[in-house]
């Protein structure tokens, strides 16, 4: 095979960073501290920051990726938004109003609403136990969403009222759909059961950035 020469040594780098987002930023950052500056980042998009987005219309700025940083102690993320002045360390947080309504505009009853995330949270603990607890679970059942599905319905099954089953159901439908948000997948079918407990939530809270997420692209 004939060897290609290539005289513009413009585009000859030590290092390729496949991806513009935040962990590829990051990663040229600490190539950077240690002095080595002949890489190159590339990015298929116009932008950098991957998930990292936001619009700014009039005086609002409009986050359309990621909105928080998750937890405190051990976060990098965190660490940097503190060196660089972008957390407010006062800032006391709203307290959150949650409402649950039906397509006709019903309120759910609060109590109705609790009642079933606090079911649907003990649910999702005893899966993350698979792995914590090195247990087989029942047979047929090896991803989050088909468990999950069979400690609904063993839950519905012991409600007469076919009213409440039905709207505490969609409830149910509407966590497990939001769950998919948190865990980064288009079905919960699709998350390994055994492995779900090897997650490590970090501790402290989300934190809101004054400036939003994206503040963090110019630190």
């Amino acid at each position: 095979m004939a060897e290609v020469k290539n005289n513009n040594n413009n585009n000859l780098f030590q290092i390729i960073i496949i991806g513009g987002g935040i962990s590829g930023l990051a990663a040229g950052d600490a190539l950077v501290k240690k002095g080595i500056t002949n890489f190159k980042i590339l990015e298929a998009r116009d932008k950098i920051g991957g998930r990292v987005e936001a619009y700014e219309m009039g005086n609002l700025k409009l986050e359309m990726g990621a909105n928080y940083i998750h937890g405190i102690l051990g976060n990098p993320m965190y660490e940097l938004a503190l060196n660089h002045g972008l957390i407010d360390i006062t800032h006391t947080p709203k307290d959150h109003q949650v409402l649950a309504v039906m397509e006709d505009g019903s309120q759910i009853p609060f109590l109705m609403l609790q009642e079933v995330y606090e079911a649907y949270t003990c649910f999702l603990r005893r899966c993350e136990e698979y792995f914590l607890s090195q247990f087989l679970p029942p047979e047929g059942i090896s991803n989050v969403g088909d468990h999950i599905k069979l400690e609904v319905a063993l839950y519905l099954d012991r409600i007469n009222d076919n009213k409440e089953k039905h709207i505490k159901q969609l409830i149910f439908d509407s966590l497990l759909k939001r769950e998919t948000c948190i865990t980064g997948c288009n079905d919960m079918n699709e998350v390994n059961l055994i492995e779900l407990g090897s997650y490590i939530e970090l501790q402290g809270g989300n934190i809101v950035l004054p400036g939003g997420y994206s503040s963090v692209l110019q630190a």
